[in-house]
């Protein structure tokens, strides 16, 4: 098995050659600000990218078609066609093949199609359809063909297919092109398998209208990356899904729970496949298409994560590593020694799972980044771990240790108010205010003495 990805860090933090994943389906796990999905993210940059010296001409048409809307390309396809052409020829038009590619689904009515008709005269003699909208741009001649054409003053209303013939002729090939051949998604408790497999969802004829919505069939970010692994055999594609274990697995994943065994992908031994409820398709999963999933256990136990799913994956774990921060002092705080202490009293208190990642303390270069780390981030994790009992929450960070006199150098000060706020009776046995000592998270020995109170007390 390749060295721990935890192993992938220099000293200073910074990223070295990652390994690649240790099985097809793997689960990174651990504690949060260890750097799962940052990690992840290298492997997939390094491992699932193409570099090339410069993109193809169908990559630069996919490029500059995207960011325009479908009426637009077809302006600018019918107007390189000489301002007329029937639907076949249209759509076999390299801006048009290319718009298609760029998007996402299959339709039940092609968008072609339906920007043609809803984007023609409201008095049209050959298109009749009740819901027409602006701009008008094209009209059917009446010729036994269905020849579309471009109507006078379309430029005017079509200013993104002017741009985009411009382009078209001016913009060379683009050096220095990456491919990637991975994809991300976050899983939650809202999605769906039908964002993730395939599902009848609401489709717009333009992107940027108010026009009534047709649904239709659109496969999933899944299913769609299961087909670029698929055209491409001799390549490897990756899907990162980070908070895997905050999906409904089941629900998300359905009948393709099974498919994901490696034992189950295409060329294996005991391939198999299943017919997709929507399309009726027979599906199976690539064997060349790995699955990772960073997820943090202290977010949702592992014990929770559904069975089936956990016996289809191998689990990759990345604790806290505080040698990473071997040599970085500030101000005479050792840091390393610093994350150790922290770790070892909530690993006692609590359990390691809800230990304090290394990669909070990366980006620190002084105590005042190290206050803001410790206020806005350190101190409510720990509040939430130890459900606001704060004499836990002293004892990790070493308060009940400082001796006496160095009561400026506690991050936690107590305010027994409850006798000025309720009187001798009710107040005296209501515990004490508890609030962040500001001045003591600005001040160097205030940490030091969190592992070695003898030397902040020098």
């Amino acid at each position: 098995m390749p060295a721990s990805l935890s192993e992938a860090l220099s000293p200073a933090g910074m990223p070295l050659s990652v390994p690649f994943p240790p099985a097809l389906n793997t689960i990174f796990y651990g504690p949060p600000g260890t750097g799962k999905t940052r990690q992840a993210l290298h492997i997939l940059r390094e491992h699932f990218t193409d570099h090339q010296e410069k993109e193809s001409e169908a990559q630069r048409l996919e490029r500059l078609v995207h960011p325009v809307i479908w009426r637009d390309v077809i302006c600018a396809a019918l107007h390189e066609l000489g301002d007329s052409a029937t639907v076949p020829h249209l759509r076999s038009h390299p801006l048009i093949d290319a718009k298609y590619r760029c998007t996402e689904g299959k339709l039940t009515h092609a968008r072609l199609w339906n920007n043609l008709q809803i984007h023609s005269p409201t008095d049209s003699k050959t298109v009749h359809l009740a819901h027409k909208y602006p701009p008008i741009l094209f009209d059917k001649l009446n010729d036994g063909a269905s020849t579309w054409t471009l109507l006078p003053g379309w430029e005017d209303e079509a200013p993104g297919a002017m741009e985009l013939l411009d382009k078209l002729g001016q913009e060379p090939l683009a050096s220095g092109h990456e491919e990637k051949r991975y994809a991300c998604v976050t899983f939650h408790q809202s999605y769906s398998y039908e964002e993730f497999v395939e599902g009848i969802r609401p489709v717009f004829a333009d992107e940027d209208t108010d026009e009534d919505a047709e649904y239709a069939l659109r496969d999933g970010l899944f299913k769609r990356i299961c087909a670029q692994a698929r055209e491409h055999p001799d390549k490897k594609y990756a899907l990162l899904i980070d908070e895997i274990n905050r999906g409904n697995i089941s629900k998300i994943f359905g009948e393709l729970i099974s498919l994901i065994e490696s034992s189950k992908r295409e060329g294996a031994e005991d391939a198999m496949n299943v017919t997709l409820p929507y399309s009726g398709e027979d599906f199976s999963v690539p064997g060349t298409l790995y699955l990772m999933g960073p997820m943090n256990p202290a977010d949702r136990s592992l014990a929770l994560m559904d069975t089936a799913l956990r016996r289809r994956f191998s689990f990759e774990r990345i604790d806290p590593d505080p040698s990473v921060l071997e040599g970085m002092f500030i101000e005479g705080i050792n840091l390393e020694r610093l994350l150790r202490v922290l770790n070892e009293r909530i690993e006692v208190l609590y359990d390691k799972e809800h230990a304090i990642g290394h990669a909070y303390f990366l980006c620190v270069r002084n105590v005042d980044d190290l206050a803001e780390v410790f206020s806005k981030k350190i101190i409510p994790l720990l509040e939430e771990y130890f459900f606001d009992d704060w004499e836990k929450i002293r004892l990790v960070l070493g308060d009940n240790q400082k001796m006496q006199g160095m009561d400026e150098l506690c991050l936690l000060v107590e305010e027994d108010c409850g006798v000025r706020l309720f009187g001798e009776e009710a107040g005296g046995t209501l515990p004490p205010r508890r609030s962040l000592n500001k001045d003591a998270l600005l001040n160097a020995r205030a940490y030091i003495a969190i592992y070695d109170p003898a030397e902040a007390g020098r």
